[in-house]
C-alpha cells in the first residue's frame, strides 16, 4: 500500500513532466566550489558532468532564470552507483531540502521539491552532505500547489472532547498562522522575558522515566508536573520520548547508561524483539510503554491533551527504534500505539509523526490511520533563518496533503515574512533547548521580530483552544507580506495588571480541589512575574493545605517544606538561602542538565525548622561547560517523604 501510494506520488510527476517540460541548466557549465568536472562515467547530457564531492562546502551551483516570481519544481539529472546519498540543496543561498540520491547503475533523475524563485536570475546550489555521486544538470519547472486539505478527525476516535479541541484549533490555524513553540522550562521563560510574549507550545520529554534510565540512578524528572502547570496556565503540551534502550546499555566512556537511545550506545536488537514477542527483549519493550503510560494518564487525569511524538527520527537510524530498518520501526510504532490506545486507553494523545522528506519515507509512515500530525526536524547551519520551503512541500506530497505538516523541532527559526511569502506553512515550530539564546543561531533581534509577528500565534493568543463550544483564536492572514506585519501593545512604561481567578473541579473517587490563583505582572523591558497558589486537597485522609510561591527573575521556586531565596551564581560559589517548615533528615542540591540528567548532588544532613543556607564551592563546576543548568533542593522529612523544589536555573560562563 506505501509503495502503490508512492508510484501514484510518481506517475502524477511523470504526468507533469509530460505537459511541461523542464528547462535544463547543465551543472558542468556552473560555479564549482572543490568539485571537479569529469567524462568518465558515459551517458551524460552536455559537455560532462559534476564529480568528486569529497570534502565539507564542496558545491555546484548554477544561475537560472525566470520570467515570473512563484514556485518552481525542481529536478536532478544524477548517479549514484556508490549506492544512496544524500546532498543539499539550496537556493539562493538559503536551505530548501535534504536531496536523496537513490543508487543507480547510470543516468538517471530525481525531483528534488518545490522551491520559490524571484523574476529574474536565481541561484541553484547542490551542497555536499554526503557526497560521492554525480552531479549531470538541473531542471526547472513551474509547479503547482498542493492543496491544504486537512480533516479535523483525529486517528482515534475515542479521544478526548479537550483532545479533539486543540486539533481543531490546529486545523483552523494551519496555513493562516503558525503556532510558536519551545522545548524547557527555562526556555520557555527566557523567551518571555526577551520578547514579552511566551511561546504557545512547550515540549517536553519522557526520557529519564525510560525504566533502563531509572535502573540506572536517574531522579525523577518533574516533567509531568511541569507539564500539568503549563496547561492549566494555557499552554498547549508537547511530549518526546528519547526512549533509552530496554537493556543492553553499553555503559562505557563516550556512551554512558544516559546515553542509552543512540543505537551506537546500545546491543538492543529491535527487529529480534519484534519478531519474537515470547523474549525478554520483547517483555522489556511491553514494561517500558506500561512505564510511560502510567506518566500520561497522570497528564491524561489532570485534562492534558498532549501532541505525542514517539520514535521520533527513526529514518536516520541514530536512535535504536530506527537502527534496524523501517519494517521493526514499524512494528514497534503499531506496538506503541495500539498498547497506549487500546491497552491504557489513552484518549488525550494526538499522534505525531517526524519523517524525513525523501523517496524511502513513504516506507518509513505509519500511514494516515495511526498519524494525526507530520513533522521534520531540521536544523539549519546558525543564522540561517530559511523557512525550509521544499521540505515542507515535498512532506504535504508524502501525505497527499491530508495531514497538518509540523516543524517538530529546530535550531535557526524560520523568518516570518520569507515564510508567509513562499507559503511554508508549518503548522507550528518548536526551538529545541539551548537555540533560541544561543546568538550563533538566533539573534536576540530575530528572535523578538519572529515573535512580535502577526503571522505567529502565542500563549496570550490561546482562547478556549481546549473547550471548542465557544470560538478558539484562530487567525485569518492574507498570502501578502509586508514589513509592517507586527503584533502591537499600548502600555505606559509601566504596567501592573492583577487577575484573579477561581476554578473548582471534582476528579474521581472523590477528591475536590479548590483552586486561587493570583498573577501580577509588571511590563518593563525584563518581564517578572509573581504568582501565588493556594491548594486545599480535601478527601477521606485529614486535610492538607499549603502554599507554593515563586518568583522569576531569576528563575527559582518552592515547596512546602523549602523556599529558595533568589540567589545569583558568582565567583567563587553559589549560595542558595531557603526556609525549612518541618525538621528534616536531610536536604540536598541536584543539579541538572538542560536534558534533565542529574548531574551533581550536594548533601546536607538532619536539619531543624528555620532559615538554612546553602554555598556550594565553584570547585564543584570545575567540569562542566558554560550553559545554563538547573537544579532542585530536595528534602526528606523525619516520616521518610521527600519534597522538591521547583526548577530553579542560572548560568555558567567559564573564563578562557
Amino acid at each position: 500500500m506505501k509503495r502503490s501510494l508512492w508510484s501514484i506520488l510518481f506517475i502524477i510527476f511523470s504526468y507533469n513532466l509530460s505537459i511541461a517540460v523542464p528547462v535544463i541548466y547543465q551543472a558542468e557549465n556552473g560555479v564549482l566550489n572543490g568539485t571537479v568536472i569529469s567524462t568518465t562515467l558515459s551517458g551524460y547530457q552536455g559537455t560532462g558532468y559534476v564529480t568528486d564531492w569529497n570534502n565539507d562546502g564542496d558545491s555546484c551551483e548554477v544561475t537560472v532564470n525566470v520570467a515570473t516570481a512563484g514556485m518552481y519544481d525542481i529536478t536532478l539529472g544524477y548517479a549514484a552507483t556508490s549506492g544512496q546519498k544524500t546532498n543539499d540543496l539550496y537556493v539562493n543561498d538559503n536551505f530548501q531540502a535534504n536531496v536523496t540520491f537513490p543508487a543507480t547503475s547510470g543516468w538517471s533523475s530525481v525531483n528534488a521539491g518545490i522551491v520559490p524563485l524571484n523574476a529574474g536570475n536565481n541561484t541553484l546550489k547542490i551542497v555536499k552532505n554526503w557526497g560521492y555521486f554525480y552531479l549531470d544538470w538541473f531542471g526547472v519547472e513551474a509547479a503547482v500547489l498542493p492543496v491544504l486539505s486537512v480533516a479535523k478527525t483525529l486517528v482515534n476516535s475515542n479521544a478526548t472532547q479537550s483532545t479533539k479541541c486543540l486539533m481543531n484549533f490546529l486545523v483552523d490555524s494551519y496555513g493562516n498562522s503558525i503556532v510558536s513553540g519551545q522545548c524547557g522550562d527555562a526556555d520557555a521563560t527566557w523567551i518571555n522575558t526577551a520578547t514579552t510574549y511566551s511561546p504557545a507550545i512547550q515540549g517536553f520529554d519522557m526520557m529519564d522515566y525510560s525504566p533502563s534510565r531509572v535502573e540506572n540512578g536517574a531522579t525523577d524528572p518533574m516533567e509531568v508536573e511541569r507539564a500539568i502547570a503549563w496547561y492549566q496556565s494555557g499552554g498547549i503540551v508537547q511530549f518526546q520520548w528519547h526512549w533509552n534502550a530496554p537493556n543492553k546499555l553499553s555503559n562505557t566512556a563516550g556512551c554512558e547508561w544516559w546515553r542509552g537511545f543512540y543505537s551506537t550506545c546500545s546491543t538492543f536488537d529491535v527487529k529480534y524483539a519484534m519478531d519474537n514477542p515470547t523474549s525478554q527483549d520483547y517483555a522489556d519493550i511491553i514494561r517500558d510503554i506500561d512505564a510511560i503510560a502510567v506518566q500520561l494518564k497522570r497528564l491524561r487525569d489532570a485534562g492534558v491533551p498532549i501532541l505525542w511524538r514517539p520514535l521520533h527520527e527513526s529514518q536516520g537510524g541514530w536512535f535504536w527504534w530506527g537502527a534496524q530498518g523501517y519494517a521493526a520501526c514499524m512494528q514497534l510504532y503499531n506496538l506503541v500505539y495500539d498498547r497506549l490506545t487500546n491497552y491504557h486507553g489513552l484518549n488525550n494523545l494526538i499522534w505525531v509523526w517526524t519523517t524525513q522528506d525523501n523517496a524511502e519515507s513513504i516506507n518509513w509512515y505509519p500511514g494516515n490511520s495511526y498519524v494525526d500530525i507530520v513533522g521534520a526536524d531540521i536544523y539549519l547551519p546558525g543564522l540561517n533563518y530559511g523557512p525550509s520551503t521544499a521540505m515542507f512541500y515535498n512532506i504535504v506530497n508524502l501525505v497527499e496533503g491530508k495531514k497538518i505538516v509540523a516543524l517538530t523541532e529546530t535550531g535557526t527559526i524560520p523568518d516570518m515574512d520569507l515564510l508567509v511569502a513562499q507559503h511554508a506553512y508549518w503548522a507550528y515550530f518548536l526551538t529545541w533547548n539551548g537555540y533560541e539564546n544561543n546568538t550563533s543561531q538566533n539573534s536576540l533581534a530575530h528572535v523578538q521580530a519572529v515573535y512580535a509577528h502577526s503571522f505567529v500565534t502565542t500563549k496570550d493568543e490561546l482562547i478556549n483552544v481546549f473547550n471548542c463550544s465557544t470560538a478558539t483564536s484562530t487567525k485569518t492572514n492574507t498570502p501578502t507580506v509586508t514589513n509592517t506585519n507586527t503584533k502591537t501593545q499600548t502600555q505606559t512604561p509601566t504596567q501592573t495588571q492583577t487577575q484573579t481567578q477561581t476554578q473548582t473541579q471534582t476528579q474521581i473517587p472523590t477528591n475536590t480541589f479548590t483552586k486561587t490563583l493570583t498573577l501580577t505582572y509588571t511590563k518593563t523591558p525584563v518581564l517578572t512575574a509573581t504568582s501565588t497558589t493556594t491548594i486545599t486537597a480535601t478527601n477521606s485522609t485529614p486535610v492538607s493545605t499549603f502554599t507554593i510561591t515563586a518568583t522569576f527573575t531569576p528563575v527559582t521556586g518552592a515547596v512546602p517544606a523549602v523556599i529558595i531565596y533568589p540567589n545569583p551564581y558568582s565567583t567563587g560559589a553559589m549560595t542558595i538561602a531557603f526556609d525549612l517548615k518541618e525538621e528534616v533528615s536531610a536536604v540536598r542540591f541536584i543539579l541538572y542538565t538542560q536534558a534533565f540528567r542529574a548531574i551533581k548532588r550536594v548533601e546536607l544532613g538532619a536539619q531543624q525548622v528555620g532559615r538554612k543556607v546553602i554555598i556550594i564551592d565553584s570547585k564543584n563546576f570545575e567540569n562542566l561547560s558554560t550553559g545554563t543548568y538547573l537544579y532542585v533542593i530536595e528534602s526528606t522529612n523525619l516520616s521518610g517523604k521527600k519534597k522538591r523544589s521547583t526548577i530553579g536555573t542560572f548560568l555558567i560562563i567559564k573564563k578562557n
